[in-house]
């Protein structure tokens, strides 16, 4: 089963996560944007998943999106402080 028309709800939610990430970012609470992108994108935005497909779908995704969410934190980590010059641009 392809997650195509599930796509349309993840792009809604990873906007508004983005938006929420933004806001704490560039008031300064650079930490707590971090820890809410890691909570959130690997927990909190698949729980949908475990109602509109099933709960073991949601434990099996759950494992993957919080490596590829450290990966992601840990990047945004080195390089966000690099281009904030280039993107106040």
């Amino acid at each position: 089963m392809t997650l195509g028309p599930f796509h349309f709800l993840i792009m809604v939610e990873m906007a508004v996560l983005t938006w929420m990430f933004s806001i704490l970012y560039i008031n300064g609470k650079k930490v707590g944007a971090f820890f809410l992108f890691f909570i959130s994108n690997a927990f909190v935005l698949a729980m949908p998943f475990a109602f509109l497909i099933s709960p073991g779908f949601y434990t099996l995704l759950v494992p993957g999106l919080t490596v590829a969410t450290a990966v992601n934190v840990v990047l945004a980590v080195l390089l966000l402080p690099r281009l904030e010059p280039v993107l106040k641009k």
